[in-house]
């Protein structure tokens, strides 16, 4: 469903966007990419989060990397401002930006025009870094580590109003969130997945 603007929103500010669709994917993914002339690559899917970002960073080339799941995306405006604003940096010893989040949880009845109107609270996370060797550990939940004194805080950017929007899934939650949240279960207590098993539900 958000295929298209996750992978599209910073594509006319950046010199390159890269995509991974892992071997599960059986929806339209690679059509919609196609059709946006954006590069993309399958990858064999391993119950990793942090794998399979870790493989991604490592087919970029550029100074900084901005990562998005496929639920996220910028708006217009906050992406243009945040690649100008990684353009301009000419501090040396920052490394990485905390980009906070708006989070849009509609009701599930909502017209489009609503849903966009979305719960906000400041998730911040680092969203981009230097491309120096930077990455993610955890196979759930994954992150980056930067040295804090490296990394320019959400509070600028919540001052600049730049976000991460994040969409939460639309329809019937709990036939997604339930297998989900089993599966995040299962992963972080340390289940062993057969290569190429389907998490039933999901």
């Amino acid at each position: 469903k958000f295929i298209a603007k996750s992978a599209g929103c910073l594509k006319e500010f950046t010199d390159e966007v890269f995509v991974l669709v892992d071997d599960m994917t059986d929806d339209r993914t690679e059509d919609i990419l196609d059709s946006m002339q954006i590069r993309h690559e399958r990858f064999r899917w391993i119950h990793d989060f942090g794998y399979a970002k870790n493989l991604l960073i490592s087919k970029l080339t550029g100074d900084w990397i901005l990562v998005l799941d496929d639920d996220e995306q910028y708006s217009p405006e906050g992406g243009k401002k945040l690649v100008d604003y990684i353009r301009g940096i000419t501090d040396l010893n920052i490394d990485g930006l905390e980009i906070p989040r708006k989070h849009h949880y509609p009701n599930w009845t909502c017209d489009d025009e609503n849903y966009f109107k979305g719960m906000f609270f400041p998730d911040p996370h680092i969203q981009a870094f230097k491309n120096i060797g930077y990455r993610y550990g955890g196979k759930v939940h994954e992150g980056i580590s930067i040295p804090k004194e490296k990394v320019i805080g959400a509070q600028y950017f919540i001052d600049q109003n730049i976000f991460v929007h994040h969409f939460a899934f639309k329809g019937d939650r709990t036939k997604m969130e339930e297998p989900k949240n089993e599966y995040f279960r299962a992963l972080s207590e340390g289940k062993q997945f057969v290569e190429g098993e389907k998490y039933p539900g999901l």
